[in-house]
């Protein structure tokens, strides 16, 4: 991956800004669910992301 990409991907904005706009474009659909549902998996997403990158920082 080029340095750029990865540097986008660890931003913690760039992540906001893409679920913000995945809601409003299902929201726009009819496809959304209940704004708590949705930000209860957007943070069940977030803790996952963040356990993996503890937990690789582990020495076998």
């Amino acid at each position: 991956m080029p340095e750029n990409l990865k540097k986008r991907l660890k931003n913690k904005y760039f992540w906001l800004a893409a679920a913000g706009f995945a809601y409003q474009i299902l929201n726009r659909y009819g496809y959304a669910p209940e704004l708590g549902t949705w930000q209860a998996g957007i943070d069940l997403i977030s803790y996952l992301a963040i356990g993996s990158g503890i937990y690789s920082t582990f020495e076998g």
